[in-house]
């Protein structure tokens, strides 16, 4: 049910807004797989890009290569990922995440160091 999965994806948004977890890393995996799905409708994929860019954040130091591997794994599934990268563009740097400074500059620096394989993969 397509409202359930909405609902699902947006608890899962506010949550990887909030707090760091240690089961977030098993999720990273889950989400993708959803992505992967193309019954999913657009308003449950645009939380769960708005999930992923908030991990994204939180998992940085620990998982520097999640941005690319996400933009990756939703390149092959053929799936269009413009929500993904709207989301990965604003929400690590949205005042909604609650992060401190350093874990931003962190992501901004990974990602710096990433962006060859970004746009090899978009």
């Amino acid at each position: 049910d397509q409202a359930s999965a909405f609902f699902a994806a947006q608890t899962l948004a506010t949550h990887a807004r909030l707090r760091n977890s240690d089961e977030w890393a098993t999720l990273v995996r889950l989400i993708i797989a959803v992505f992967q799905d193309k019954r999913v409708h657009l308003v449950v994929i645009r939380q769960l890009a708005i999930a992923l860019a908030r991990l994204a954040v939180w998992l940085s130091a620990s998982w520097p290569g999640l941005v690319v591997e996400v933009i990756e794994a939703q390149r092959l599934s053929g799936v269009p990922s413009l929500e993904l990268l709207h989301a990965f563009a604003e929400e690590p740097f949205s005042r909604r995440l609650l992060v401190d400074g350093s874990s931003r500059s962190r992501f901004l620096l990974v990602l710096r160091g990433q962006v060859g394989a970004f746009f090899a993969a978009i």
